[in-house]
């Protein structure tokens, strides 16, 4: 027995931009899996076209950047390793492919698209006027599509007397489904991946975890040695990091997810508090003389920075366990998203 209280969900378009829509990614793939055991993914008209337009705008952006990227490094066009990002045919397949992985997905899926027409319009409007959710104070016009999307989901629930869940990290769409009766608010994919986990397994890693906390936070702070750094609003180099705290919140708050598990492996994703210095050596172009006859610069300065970062970062651990022996745990692999980390200069003076 799993926590599941429908087999129904739906996913709001910023799931599939938190995922940069990596069809082919462990995610959307283990959603598969649910869908293959008898889950129904839902969709609309509305997200769909939504989806589709947010594909093209982050492909776009990146092909700009790809542009950028050849006229400033023109010299790597006669080395053969890099001669793919000079193929006009590689830069115009990008949202092809995007498109191409998306409409497979939906159709590997067998997704439902509820009808928008159930909706009658008053009742949104009247939400508008009144800057109910998702609209709220500012009477935000944008949240017009997600309003219908949410009302056309909430008709189906009513019709079908099924409960629905909604994935979103949108607290607009949270606001506005958690007063239904009908529609179950979960703010990211894995949270749906929790709740159908086995019941005794999902206890069993529970104490294995909170049995072997210390040893947990040894793995994770390897692995974000590990990591790639790296600064986005200089021109400079990530030097060291050095990490002053990496703590799993102790209990009672220490409650992972707990993403897949079976009798004797399990996948949990785990919320760290880190604190932690970056040592960075970057080029300062304000302090930098510049010859405005040649437009250019006599010689570039560079300065060194050290930066403080204290926040809550998340891991996914992938570990062996006993269901007999909560003291027994292996560490098969950790790993963070995308295992690099965009850091910035200015932002912190």
């Amino acid at each position: 027995m799993s926590k599941l209280e429908t087999t129904h969900i739906f996913l709001d378009t910023s799931i599939y931009i938190a995922h940069n829509f990596n069809f082919w990614g462990w995610h959307f793939n283990k959603l598969l899996d649910l869908i293959d055991s008898g889950m129904t993914l839902h969709t609309t008209y509305i997200t769909t076209m939504e989806i589709k337009s947010n594909i093209d705008e982050i492909t776009n952006d990146a092909i700009s950047k790809i542009d950028s990227l050849r006229k400033k490094a023109r010299v790597l066009r006669q080395i053969q390793e890099y001669a793919p990002l000079f193929d006009d045919w590689a830069k115009n397949e990008i949202n092809n492919n995007i498109h191409r992985n998306f409409n497979n997905f939906f159709e590997r899926a067998n997704a439902n698209t509820i009808d928008i027409n159930t909706v009658v319009p008053e009742s949104v409007f009247y939400q508008y006027f009144n800057k109910s959710a998702p609209f709220g104070t500012g009477q935000k016009k944008s949240e017009f599509p997600d309003a219908f999307v949410i009302a056309s989901l909430e008709n189906w629930s009513k019709s079908n007397n099924h409960k629905m869940y909604v994935i979103s990290s949108d607290q607009d769409f949270k606001k506005a489904v958690e007063n239904s009766e009908h529609l179950l608010f979960l703010d990211k994919l894995e949270m749906l991946f929790n709740l159908s986990i086995d019941d005794l397994f999902h206890e069993c890693v529970m104490k294995t975890l909170h049995k072997n906390k210390r040893y947990l936070e040894v793995a994770v702070q390897e692995c974000f040695k590990q990591c790639d750094f790296f600064v986005s609003d200089v021109e400079g180099d990530v030097i060291d990091v050095h990490v002053n705290r990496m703590e799993i919140e102790v209990e009672p708050d220490f409650d992972p997810l707990i993403i897949e598990a079976t009798k004797n492996k399990a996948i949990v994703e785990i919320l760290v508090d880190a604190d932690f210095d970056v040592y960075i050596n970057y080029a300062d172009y304000e302090n930098s003389p510049y010859d405005n006859e040649s437009k250019e610069y006599l010689f570039i300065k560079y300065e060194d920075a050290t930066i403080n970062y204290d926040d809550y970062l998340n891991f996914q651990v992938e570990l062996e366990y006993d269901i007999y022996n909560p003291s027994y745990i292996k560490v098969l692999k950790v790993s963070n998203d995308g295992d690099s980390f965009e850091l910035t200069v200015f932002y912190h003076y």
